[in-house]
């Protein structure tokens, strides 16, 4: 039977959760539950990858984007370093799969080579390190019908055995292939590896240079220096990979990564600009409106005054 979590307002800003702290108390690489919430959750985010299947009911899920009704059969991936949080839940049950991004660096480093799967992950998977949780941001959905929907359940009712048992800590290989049949049933998912390619090396490599150092003043020319590309070619594989040139990625980035920020620290915004790349206030405001459709101040001021509302 599921945990049933009775999760009542208030919803609260400034939680982060840590893979360290998580993972060591499972003793494995992978934390998994299946549970029912009624109520609102917490807002927070994580330096873990979060992969949640929606076995029943509905629910409004919050990101730095605004809110979306998810419902039985949707799946969440939600990479490192996404705020995020639930509200509204109407009998939510939710298989709750996180995972260490360090699997994602060793064992199972391939899903960035699987063109059906390195659509759905981040380009680079930042270290497990709270220090570099928001090197990523990201939600992406996926809705399962009917049968597809029951092999995935199926695949996460048997991962969730293992993790329940305790095997999950004994038994790495187990869990491994627990893990590669759950990734599998995600990767046959119609919307998935439809004229999609994995991500070249080189993308990977300079969104891990733009992400890990957002403040410096990055061109296309020193990104192609510094992975040994030309300028063209980058330009070329970054719009193949992620649709965007670098340089557009990188301000979508800087202004996601702020969002987050404006949410989990009480910094000024000229701090918080400055933090991400943007120390001309004005200059950052315009980037941050470009993204967001209004200033860092009302962003702030606006998802702060729903959690002071939802604690009434």
């Amino acid at each position: 039977m599921p945990e049933v979590l009775h999760i009542d307002p208030p919803a609260i800003l400034n939680r982060v959760c840590f893979a360290k702290e998580l993972f060591a108390n499972h003793q494995a690489p992978t934390s998994l539950h299946h549970h029912l919430s009624h109520g609102s959750g917490p807002l927070h985010e994580h330096d873990f990858l979060e992969i949640a299947l929606i076995t029943t009911g509905t629910a409004q899920h919050a990101t730095i984007h605004g809110r979306q009704l998810i419902k039985t059969g949707d799946l969440l991936v939600i990479h490192p370093g996404q705020w995020h949080g639930y509200s509204e839940t109407r009998d939510l049950g939710v298989f709750n799969f996180c995972l260490s991004c360090d699997l994602f660096t060793h064992e199972l480093r391939w899903v960035h080579q699987d063109p059906r799967l390195a659509v759905l992950f981040p380009a680079r998977m930042p270290r497990d390190d709270g220090e570099r949780r928001a090197a990523v941001q990201g939600v992406r959905i996926l809705h399962f019908a009917a049968q597809p929907l029951a092999r995935l359940t199926d695949a996460y009712v048997q991962l969730h055995a293992l993790c329940a048992s305790g095997g999950a800590k004994d038994r790495r290989g187990e869990l491994l292939a627990r893990i590669l049949l759950v990734l599998e049933a995600i990767a046959d998912h119609r919307d998935l590896g439809h004229g999609q390619r994995a991500h070249d090396g080189r993308v990977i490599a300079a969104t891990r240079l733009m992400t890990e150092d957002p403040a410096r003043e990055w061109s296309l020319d020193l990104l192609a220096e510094q992975t040994a590309s030309s300028a063209s070619h980058l330009l070329r594989l970054f719009r193949r990979d992620l649709g965007l040139a670098p340089i557009a990625w990188l301000a979508r980035y800087r202004a996601e990564r702020l969002a987050v920020l404006l949410l989990t620290s009480e910094h000024t915004i000229a701090e918080l600009g400055a933090q991400v790349g943007w120390p001309e206030p004005s200059y950052c405001a315009r980037r941050f409106r470009a993204c967001f459709g209004l200033s860092p101040a009302m962003f702030r001021a606006g998802h702060v005054e729903k959690s002071k509302r939802s604690e009434i």
